[in-house]
């Protein structure tokens, strides 16, 4: 979007465009360079024992991953408990925005709550709902999505709602037999928005395409392009107010975001948070987004050594509201504050096998048996 925001001048958006495109395709090409056979992109039946050696102890992943679901889950209600407390209510989309500010208010007691609440909707109850599907665990299946909606009314955040269908959707996507084509996932979108702007048009509103088009890529196409025009021509910030602030001085008194929300909006308190790339470059320059997206390789690299045996759907059910968070926050900021830490480790953990619907290898191993198979079986009947 940096052609068109007026920020950057025809050649510098070009440039700007190109060199994202050139990272991010760098990044994707390292990830499937010589990666191992068996990752999280293969639709096999697993294979891998469900247990593993913690220590001397042979443990059940099963085990495992209720562990770290129940301890993180007591975590976040528990602090949830004596700061925000519980709003179990009905709360229309169109009053979300106070819902919001009231928890904002309430969270500043207790900061630590933000760090936990996204990891708790977008991956453990994300767990729990899709573990209980697998096994029919109806009462544990409502469990979750009691779960969920009470984050929604406490909070107002629209995606806590919204996760639940989208997670309903990657996993019919991730489902098909040929899951390596990207056509869905980019037509998709497309899809979303245009519906989305055709609703509001008919409703008279902007509730639908604020969520769909304007939060996750019209607002964070803008912020990029504003970040490489302000830091282009101002001192970088060092990542001296996150990892190396021990070490290294800042030239701001402020965030990269809070400096962009006041360079746009004078005399303002905004936090005007961009994408992963957008805090490469305030940090440092087009230096910088070649380092985030190293990380990003890295990162997923790990997350396909780590995820091997699990069934696609399954991972891409875990991943795909953290992932999303990456359109307007740092990798950093998602890993630590939107869940991706605590889905990249319980996918390290969590059993392989008995996703029944979630796994197509797993599914067709229980259908109907293959024509030799079948002709065979009638030939030992006659």
């Amino acid at each position: 979007m940096s052609g068109y925001t007026g920020y950057l001048d025809p050649a510098g958006a070009a440039a700007f465009s190109m060199l994202l495109a050139v990272v991010f395709s760098a990044a994707a090409l390292a990830v499937r360079w010589r990666r191992d056979t068996g990752s999280a992109l293969s639709t096999a039946p697993a294979t891998a024992a469900d247990s593993m050696l913690v220590g001397s102890r042979v443990v059940r992943r099963e085990t495992l991953a209720w562990v770290l679901c129940g301890l993180y889950s007591l975590g976040t209600y528990g602090l949830m408990a004596v700061t925000t407390g519980f709003q179990f209510r009905l709360v229309a989309l169109d009053e979300v925005y106070d819902v919001r500010a009231a928890y904002a208010d309430d969270l500043a007691a207790g900061g630590g709550l933000g760090y936990l609440l996204s990891g708790q909707a977008y991956v453990v109850n994300a767990y729990v709902m899709i573990r209980a599907l697998a096994k029919r665990a109806w009462p544990l299946f409502a469990l979750g999505v009691v779960g969920q909606y009470l984050l929604y009314s406490t909070t107002g955040f629209k995606t806590v709602l919204f996760s639940i269908p989208a997670m309903v959707v990657i996993a019919v996507v991730l489902r098909r037999r040929r899951p390596r084509s990207g056509f869905p996932l980019l037509f998709g979108p497309v899809v979303l928005m245009v519906g989305s702007a055709i609703v509001d048009e008919a409703q008279g509103g902007i509730t639908w395409t604020s969520l769909f088009s304007r939060r996750f890529i019209v607002t964070p196409g803008l912020l990029t392009s504003v970040y490489a025009d302000y830091f282009s021509e101002h001192p970088v910030a060092l990542w001296a107010r996150s990892f190396t602030r021990f070490w290294v001085t800042s030239p701001y008194d402020t965030t990269p975001t809070k400096t962009i929300g006041q360079y746009m909006l004078p005399g303002s308190n905004v936090n005007a948070n961009a994408n992963l790339f957008a805090d490469g470059y305030a940090n440092l320059g087009a230096v910088g987004v070649v380092v985030i997206a190293a990380v990003l390789a890295a990162w997923l690299r790990v997350l396909d050594r780590w995820s091997r045996g699990l069934p696609v759907p399954v991972v891409g059910v875990l991943f795909v509201m953290s992932a999303v968070t990456l359109s307007n926050t740092s990798i950093l900021t998602a890993m630590l504050s939107h869940g991706l830490l605590v889905a990249t480790l319980l996918v390290a953990v969590m059993p392989r096998g008995g996703w029944g619907v979630l796994s197509p290898g797993e599914a067709s191993a229980l259908g109907k048996p293959e024509r030799g198979q079948a002709r065979r079986s009638f030939q030992r009947r006659a």
